[in-house]
């Protein structure tokens, strides 16, 4: 993402995003992380980077 320097590139489908977001009731799929993710714009890559970096 930052070699590509694009501020909003999102792997929504990322096995370790998703587990970043899971609750007690299970992890989101890839096409809810995307509408998740929505939010997040322009910025998304960074959110990205922030949720892999989370314990």
């Amino acid at each position: 993402m930052r070699g590509y320097r694009d501020p909003d590139a999102f792997p929504h489908s990322d096995l370790g995003l998703l587990r970043a977001l899971e609750t007690e009731s299970g992890r989101p799929n890839p096409a809810e992380m995307l509408m998740l993710a929505e939010a997040w714009r322009p910025w998304r890559a960074y959110a990205a980077m922030r949720l892999w970096a989370q314990p």
